[in-house]
């Protein structure tokens, strides 16, 4: 069975295979934060210097995978133009998995978490193969399936993998660590994830390819911001990274240090959320193929503001100790969680509408530009919101880290803002849905709107 790119259907089941290798990028994402913190942590004791090389991986996504996803738009070769980079990208990235936890210094160490961290964006190009191989009126139910691979990752990582960091095992005479377990899965899900791809994925040029133009750093940026196609494409992706802001380790120290709950009751919540999300996504995932995506998208975020406003208010107001109890945090959290996976699951096909076909990678770049950029900003700035507001509001020494929800509603109210000016534009008939030309001529059994009828409904 070979599953190919560029149709105007896909079965399920080819559908379900580019997906797929979301389990293993997502599996080595986690544990190179969570698990490499700890294995750092047995040679460095500064969390600023630990968390300085973690955090590489935000200058990669801009320095390598950003360009590798640009000329991926510009190469065609025999095995077609994003295979090439996933396997030249994940063949030292298992090397480096393997080694990782073999280390005996941290001058062994480091290096090896730096090609981890280079090479996991040469592998970038994953993105775009799998919406080359889904058709636009089919990702509303891939990105379901997205969402549920997600959250299969989070219960296998922090439930199975996480707390066995050191733990041993001993296997016919030879003791086997649960941290050398947990990379030496990541080396195994790769090389699995690289064969499948190999043998079972196969690439088929666009109709208009850019292969033979001439690339440059000066064109690459031309290419990748200059182009007013692009740019609706770089507002969804602002009012996302606002949308959802990332705060870092602030919820972590609310939940254990200023609420006093344990790592493990923490994990029981994260694990309840996970399983919630996997029942829901594929019901958000058909809706996602039947009804305007820019309407669900704005109804799950504003819901998901007004019931974190209501929860701000809750604990800050009516709780004498503002201390929920933790059934109250699972239910809220789950309700916000909900609302916030109807944006969640929509946001990729809604994105990739309005992406040229022959310009993924080069979109794909931009995005990963702006997504970054405005992730390590907004994870900069929580940390910042937080030490300012309590050296006004608190005693001295103390944090309010539940104060970061009034900066995550601020940056929610600015991402509400920026979608409903996205709106605004398709209702004018100034943005195109580059993403569903030629691609609806005669779809059988679910036709596809065309570009015009597509924004028509989207409005």
């Amino acid at each position: 069975m070979n599953v190919l790119t560029q149709q105007k259907n896909a079965p399920w089941r080819w559908v379900f295979l580019a997906v797929s290798p979301w389990f293993t990028t997502m599996y080595a994402e986690m544990i190179g934060g969570a698990v490499l913190t700890l294995t750092l942590k047995k040679f460095i004791d500064n969390p600023a210097l630990i968390n300085g090389l973690l955090s590489i991986n935000v200058l990669f996504n801009v320095l390598i995978g950003a360009i590798c996803l640009y000329i991926s738009d510009h190469i065609w070769t025999r095995f077609g133009r994003r295979k090439p980079f996933l396997v030249c990208g994940w063949i030292p990235f298992i090397l480096a998995a393997i080694f990782v936890p073999l280390a005996t210094s941290m001058y062994m160490l480091v290096p090896l978490i730096v090609l981890w961290m280079a090479c996991q964006d040469i592998g970038s190009t994953n993105e775009p193969l799998q919406q080359e191989v889904v058709p636009p009126h089919q990702r509303g139910r891939a990105g379901a399936m997205f969402q549920m691979i997600i959250q299969c990752v989070v219960i296998f990582t922090f439930v199975v993998v996480f707390g066995r960091f050191h733990e041993v095992w001993y296997i016919g005479g030879h003791a086997l660590t649960g941290e050398q377990g947990a990379f030496w899965l990541a080396a195994i899900f790769l090389i699995t994830t690289i064969l499948m791809l190999t043998f079972f994925v196969k690439e088929l040029p666009v109709k208009e390819s850019k292969v033979g133009e001439k690339i440059s750093l000066i064109r690459f940026f031309k290419e990748v911001f200059g182009k007013k196609e692009l740019w609706p494409v770089y507002m969804l992706v602002f009012a996302q990274a606002f949308m959802r802001t990332q705060v870092g380790a602030i919820m972590t120290l609310l939940f254990v240090e200023q609420w006093d709950y344990s790592p493990q009751q923490m994990g029981t919540n994260m694990f309840v959320g996970a399983l919630l999300t996997i029942t829901v996504s594929f019901i958000v995932g058909s809706l996602a193929d039947k009804f305007s995506r820019i309407k669900l998208y704005i109804f799950g975020v504003v819901s998901s503001l007004v019931v974190s406003i209501f929860w701000y208010c809750f604990v800050q107001f009516f709780l004498p100790d503002h201390r929920p109890q933790l059934w109250q945090i699972i239910a809220v959290g789950q309700v916000v969680s909900v609302l916030g996976l109807i944006a969640g699951v929509v946001t990729q096909p809604l994105m990739y509408d309005y992406i040229p076909r022959d310009a993924m990678g080069t979109a794909s770049a931009g995005i990963s530009y702006v997504r970054s950029l405005t992730r390590w900003v907004t994870l900069m700035g929580a940390g910042a919101w937080v030490t300012c507001y309590s050296k006004y509001f608190c005693a001295k020494g103390e944090y309010d880290y539940f104060s970061v929800y009034i900066y995550m509603m601020i940056l929610t109210c600015v991402g509400i803002g920026i979608i409903l000016n996205f709106r605004r534009l398709v209702k004018k008939g100034k943005l195109i849905a580059y993403g569903r030309i030629d691609i609806e001529d005669d779809t059988p059994a679910e036709k596809t709107d065309s570009p015009a009828e597509a924004e028509k409904t989207d409005s």
